[in-house]
């Protein structure tokens, strides 16, 4: 899937607008400044509907793989705290 271009200042000085191709490289960071830059351009409504569901696209895969990646550290939290020999305990983070 190729990447729609969106304004590179959303990425700070340097940055380059990070895909969901090849997203396994790329920081969870970056990913979500992507998610965002995808929304606040989804939202302008100055995008065309073939843009606007391209975007989409992308952001539903950068989703899946930012979820993935927070589903995989979050395993690896509990093994390391399994490790700890009881030092450590666990508590859902409640959100609300």
């Amino acid at each position: 899937m190729s990447e729609i271009p969106i304004d590179e200042d959303a990425y700070g000085e340097g940055s380059r607008a990070p895909g969901a191709e090849g997203s396994a490289g790329t920081p969870v960071e970056e990913q979500l400044r992507r998610l965002e830059a995808i929304v606040q351009k989804l939202e302008s409504e100055a995008v065309s509907l073939d843009e606007s569901i391209a975007l989409f696209e992308e952001g539903v895969e950068l989703a899946v793989a930012v979820r993935k990646r927070l589903e995989a550290s979050e395993d690896r939290i509990k093994q390391i705290v399994e490790k700890s020999e009881g030092l450590f305990s666990l508590e859902d983070f409640d959100l609300e």
